[in-house]
């Protein structure tokens, strides 16, 4: 464990929240964001169920822990952006 993943535990401890955590380098990008099947219906992946099924009043973080890759970071530029917006995510 580094010094960045204990701290946000003891921040998700303290304040009474619940962590997360998801290994993005470790997982393919479908299984991460879910994907559109040959029947063109959405099939969920780990990131979309975690938002679908948390309570709307609980305090839950979702930390991405490992190093920064272009490839999976690009689908979270839209939920990261400064615009203030929903969160939406692609669902076909």
């Amino acid at each position: 464990m580094t010094g960045k993943s204990a701290l946000i535990e003891k921040l998700c401890e303290a304040s009474g929240s619940t962590l997360a955590k998801i290994f993005p380098k470790a997982t393919p990008m479908d299984v991460l964001f879910g994907k559109v099947n040959a029947n063109v219906s959405f099939q969920q992946g780990i990131l979309s169920k975690h938002l679908k099924y948390t309570d709307v009043n609980s305090k839950k973080w979702i930390c991405f822990d490992g190093s920064v890759d272009p490839l999976w970071v690009e689908n979270l530029t839209p939920v990261l952006s400064e615009t203030g917006g929903p969160l939406v995510l692609a669902s076909g």
